[in-house]
């Protein structure tokens, strides 16, 4: 079998690429792909030449990305289940890296479904309600923002930041999310 490799603006690294960071994007997963910086160069945003660029060496079609802190699907037949499948939307090029990031951040837009929410302990509720709760008061719409509920988003608590993906070593076409959280504000 081929090995896969992940685009560098993608890729998880165990090392600090610069203080810090082990990812090469500078990423807040709920704001749209377009909001993804580069760390080499912070002030600039993707562009769309950089986001057309293949997500994958060689290119596929498809690829599934896990992320293990999300709760697990009350039942898995519900058809709640986390996992982000990506599907190229152009179909000769393959993935591209805003095939990747698209679908990440339109995967945790998703609202939870009752079971979902029943199946979190109450500690976790909480948390989770208190993160919703700051999110839809801070909206721009946060009477639109209420009544489409709690997102997978809220789930992750502070931890939104895009860490990378790594390849998964138990399922082929599979990527784990890392996750991060900001550092905390100098004064």
């Amino acid at each position: 079998m081929t090995q896969l490799t992940l685009h560098p603006l993608l890729a998880y690294s165990q090392h600090e690429l610069v203080p810090g960071l082990c990812t090469a994007l500078m990423w807040d997963m709920r704001d749209p792909p377009t909001a993804a910086r580069p760390t080499s160069a912070p002030h600039l945003t993707l562009s769309a030449h950089e986001l057309a660029e293949p997500a994958t060496a060689p290119p596929m079609p498809s690829l599934r990305i896990m992320c293990g802190v999300f709760p697990q699907s009350p039942d898995p037949a519900s058809g709640t289940d986390w996992t982000m499948e990506v599907r190229a939307t152009s179909s000769s090029a393959g993935l591209t890296l805003g095939d990747v990031l698209g679908a990440v951040y339109e995967g945790l837009a998703v609202p939870l479904v009752h079971a979902e929410w029943d199946a979190l302990c109450e500690k976790q509720q909480k948390r989770i309600g208190e993160v919703f709760d700051r999110r839809w008061r801070e909206a721009a719409d946060p009477a639109g923002v209420r009544a489409r509920g709690v997102i997978r988003a809220d789930c992750l608590l502070f931890h939104t930041l895009f860490g990378g993906l790594a390849m998964s070593f138990e399922t082929s076409r599979s990527c784990v999310l890392i996750v991060r959280r900001p550092p905390p504000v100098r004064n």
